[in-house]
């Protein structure tokens, strides 16, 4: 099937511009159409050790996506009018296990349209990544190298199904970002249903780009329409705060975070998924990070402090995480890159948070992972 849809994709786009990588493999010869083949694959030897609840273990692999997850995809778009102020397009991309050679269902990782005018701004429709995942992602200083955050300590959303989002153009370094789900994580229903998988989402993300300084304020809300966990968590909503800041001074960048999540009741929503079992109440995390270039921007030496506080639903304690985090990477040019990351997280006895692999479950105690690979992107 992926066969037939990238044969009649092509054909659509014969009198087009065709790109592998940025770079073109044919050239238009008549309209304003554009058409790319992205992806990525890091495989990598990853080593953890764990001492969790007074138990020690140990795993040895090559595993996949050990760069912010393996992918590929589409990308096409084409002119509105003679001035290409105006476009319209769209994005597929699908998740890849490449030890395995499997894919995840479907088009998980984005699957949208778009219409975009460079003075009015892009609105996109389908299923997308939330504003708050693309901005964190900007300030880590691990890029998405790591997922240092998304899989480990710092807690958000990356991704809603049914969602529609407006970017705005940017105005002297000025710019904002909002948007809503009909359903963050699955099929849209109505409100008396018992699906625990019906959350609605809202965002409004301002932020500031000049120079050397970026800054950006990220609030949402997420709603739980209905849950099949004897209405307990019904109508409940939690309201997320970011707030990240970052300055490229040249020699070194630095960047720092500070989030918020404030349940009605209890978080229902953490991450991508739905947990009607949740003890969150409020969740307090923190990240402090840096990157130093080498070798003519050749090289690049990363360092993060991650911290997540919870408290918890009738408990007189809060969870707490603690994560550090250090690596390098080096371009052997635009299409290869080689990596190597150390990572170390300390849970006390409430907190259950883990590394990427699902091989080493939370618990508490600490966990490290050390992991050298290859990042190869097209």
């Amino acid at each position: 099937m992926t066969v037939i849809v990238i044969m009649l994709t092509a054909s659509a786009f014969a009198e087009s511009s065709i790109s592998i990588g940025g770079y073109k493999i044919a050239r238009i010869e008549q309209g304003d159409v554009d058409f790319s083949i992205f992806g990525r694959l890091s495989p990598g030897f990853r080593y953890s050790h764990r001492h969790v609840d007074v138990q020690d273990s140990s795993r040895f692999a090559i595993d996949s996506g050990t760069v912010g997850g393996d992918r590929f995809g589409f990308r096409g778009s084409f002119g509105l009018n003679e001035d290409s102020k105006s476009r319209v397009g769209f994005v597929l991309e699908r998740g890849l296990n490449l030890d395995t050679g499997t894919e995840p269902g479907g088009w998980n990782r984005q699957a949208n349209v778009y219409v975009s005018h460079a003075d009015y701004g892009r609105l996109s429709v389908g299923r997308i990544q939330t504003p708050q995942f693309n901005f964190i992602g900007d300030f880590d200083p691990f890029d998405d190298l790591y997922d240092s955050l998304a899989a480990n300590v710092y807690v958000y959303n990356p991704r809603w199904s049914n969602a529609a989002t407006y970017d705005s153009p940017t105005w002297g370094g000025f710019a904002f970002t909002v948007g809503g789900s009909a359903n963050t994580t699955g099929d849209e229903g109505n409100d008396n249903s018992s699906y625990s998988g019906n959350v609605t989402g809202l965002v409004f993300a301002p932020n500031y780009h000049k120079g050397g300084f970026s800054a950006v304020l990220n609030l949402g809300h997420y709603r739980l329409k209905s849950s099949d966990n004897d209405a307990l968590l019904d109508k409940e909503g939690v309201m997320v705060t970011d707030l990240l800041v970052g300055y490229d001074f040249g020699p070194i960048s630095v960047a720092g975070m500070f989030g918020v999540r404030n349940a009605s009741e209890r978080d229902f929503l953490l991450g991508s998924s739905v947990d009607t079992e949740s003890l969150v109440t409020k969740t307090t995390q923190w990240m402090v990070g840096a990157a130093v270039p080498m070798f003519e921007k050749k090289g690049k030496i990363m360092v993060s402090f991650t911290g997540r506080e919870m408290e918890l639903f009738e408990v007189d304690s809060k969870a707490q995480s603690r994560q550090f985090s250090l690596g390098y990477t080096h371009a052997v040019n635009r299409y290869f890159k080689l990596y190597g990351v150390y990572g170390y997280i300390n849970n006390d006895d409430t907190a259950k948070n883990s590394f990427a692999t699902a091989t080493v479950p939370g618990g508490s105690g600490y966990q490290s992972v050390t992991t050298l690979g290859a990042w190869f992107s097209f």
